[in-house]
């Protein structure tokens, strides 16, 4: 597929108490998932929006699917599905009635609306709500509606602020089988959270944002060149001493008295020689662990250079 669905180039924006974003830049793959994350007041939000054609930064500029968002913005609403932040339902509507009114907003028929809907909430457990009021619901049934009008439209690409907030277990496991069925169909995505664990089951790219400052680009998908190995000790006295004898030269974190980290490789035979060296100095090694590099690993990277920094 290739090339970049989303693009945003020096993102400046002010609200009245301050400056939001400071000349933010990021890109998003076509047909793959890329998770902005960052603490609460980041400025997530703010991007999400302005890439929607919601918001005007007062300098910079946002590119959806190769269309200037600030030159024509209704275009990009016909592109993008975008869940906000805060969901706005009326009282006293059916979700059915949701559904259908945002699928005869971008030209579906009300036969075409009717039978698009019927197939999105199947999709997202809403068949027994379609005729419920949306003012009922509960905050994870309106999560679901919400993110069903954002597919009413069959977005080429979707802006998912926080789309797992209010959810259940059942519910999360749900949508992340479904953006990534998305995916698989060729959407793109931008999804955020500040709840890493949410993100790492799909994510393909990370982009980290912090006091409105883009501060790390990420593939999480990207062939690793090395990794980090987990091994768990028993009977182990004095970790550290015993793990700087039997690895010299290695990079190794202590995390409990009886568990460390080793830095290696990627390569199943340098992973071999370590597991022979720690064995061969004594120590019982009741578990050796290489993992994949994961959303949080890159995350709290930017964490440990900023305070180096």
């Amino acid at each position: 597929m290739g090339g970049d669905a989303l693009i945003a180039e020096g993102l400046t924006f002010d609200y009245d108490n301050g400056r939001a974003l400071h000349a933010a830049s990021l890109t998003a793959p076509k047909g793959e998932i890329t998770a902005l994350v960052g603490p609460n007041g980041a400025g997530k939000t703010t991007v999400m929006r302005i890439l929607a054609g919601l918001m005007r930064p007062q300098s910079g500029r946002a590119e959806v699917l190769g269309v200037d968002v600030a030159h024509d913005p209704r275009a990009v609403h016909q592109m993008v599905g975008y869940l906000p932040d805060f969901i706005g339902l009326w009282d006293g509507t059916t979700v059915a009635r949701h559904l259908e009114h945002a699928g005869r907003c971008v030209g579906l028929s009300g036969a075409e609306a009717k039978l698009r809907a019927e197939k999105i909430a199947e999709t997202l457990r809403l068949t027994e709500k379609l005729d419920a009021d949306a003012g009922a619901l509960s905050r994870g049934q309106r999560q679901r509606v919400a993110l069903a009008q954002a597919l009413m439209k069959k977005p080429k690409v979707l802006i998912l602020d926080e789309p797992a907030s209010g959810l259940d277990p059942e519910a999360r496991k749900g949508l992340s089988e479904l953006l990534r069925a998305l995916k698989d169909g060729g959407s793109t995505l931008l999804v955020s959270s500040h709840i890493l664990s949410e993100l790492d089951d799909y994510s393909d790219h990370v982009v980290v944002i912090r006091g409105g400052r883009i501060v790390r680009h990420a593939s999480l998908t990207a062939e690793e060149t090395t990794q980090r190995i987990e091994v768990a000790f028993v009977g182990a006295d004095n970790l550290s001493a015993a793990l700087a004898a039997a690895l010299p030269g290695r990079t190794v974190r202590v995390l409990a008295p009886d568990r460390a980290e080793v830095e290696a490789p990627a390569a199943p035979e340098i992973h071999a020689e370590i597991l022979a060296q720690l064995i061969a100095a004594g120590l019982k090694v009741a578990a050796f662990s290489p993992r994949r590099r994961r959303l949080q690993d890159a995350y709290f990277e930017t964490e440990t250079a900023e305070d180096a920094a």
